[in-house]
């Protein structure tokens, strides 16, 4: 059963100056990050409904075939486990394959949230609760550190959006979560649309705003940090 996770919930998909901008400390190797009970950066501790051992054993001798595993069941990989690839990939110095797969956990995380049944979620000690704010968790903590870094090459980040845009597309229902009780299909379809349409705006706030993203970076000394 999973544990009440002591995080602040923010705003799921918020697209601000904080989260493009945000004047937060270097990174270190392995990035510094606690989410109970799933993931400890030292000693290394991951607990995922699906790939724990792989994920623990991640290098850079075997990341590409365990990308290649995902690519293939994307929608039946516990969001979770897209998550810590995400860390793990960063902390290997694969930095560019860990926005994509940041994002992509994000975004359906950010869909699964919006299509949970409200009067069915339960609360603290609840699958459903939990996961809810496991995901918040990495998106806010992890996302410090990847988004720090996907904002150095802007052109890259948008790329990188597009094609996680692409691929929530074709999102279907959560079927991994066979215990958690969600909306009908025309909630699970609302909630998918408005994740995409969430993506789309951050896209375009990049696209317009890369002077004063750069500038604002560089004013706080972020470049380079990541």
């Amino acid at each position: 059963m999973y544990l009440k996770l002591s995080i602040i919930i923010l705003a799921f998909f918020s697209f601000s100056l904080n989260t493009i901008n945000a004047q937060v400390s270097a990174t270190s190797t392995p990035m510094p990050l606690v989410i109970t009970p799933c993931y400890n950066y030292d000693p290394l501790q991951i607990e995922t409904e699906d790939y724990s051992a792989e994920l623990k054993s991640l290098s850079l001798d075997n990341y590409d075939s365990l990308a290649t595993l995902f690519s293939a069941k994307l929608d039946s990989v516990s969001i979770t486990s897209l998550f810590i690839f995400s860390v793990r990939l960063y902390d290997l110095g694969k930095k560019d394959e860990a926005v994509y797969w940041f994002h992509s956990a994000k975004i359906r995380a950010g869909v699964f949230i919006k299509s949970l049944d409200p009067e069915k979620t339960g609360g603290i000690g609840s699958l459903a609760f939990e996961l809810k704010q496991q995901f918040i968790a990495f998106s806010q903590l992890a996302g410090e550190y990847i988004n720090g870094y996907a904002g150095g090459e802007l052109d890259k980040w948008v790329e990188t959006l597009q094609k996680v845009k692409l691929n929530i597309d074709n999102l279907n229902a959560f079927s991994q979560y066979p215990s958690i009780v969600f909306l009908d299909e025309e909630g699970f379809k609302a909630a998918k649309q408005n994740r995409i349409e969430d993506c789309e705006k951050l896209i375009e706030y990049i696209k317009k705003n890369k002077k004063e993203i750069k500038k604002t970076r560089k004013e706080n000394g972020i470049e380079g940090k990541y």
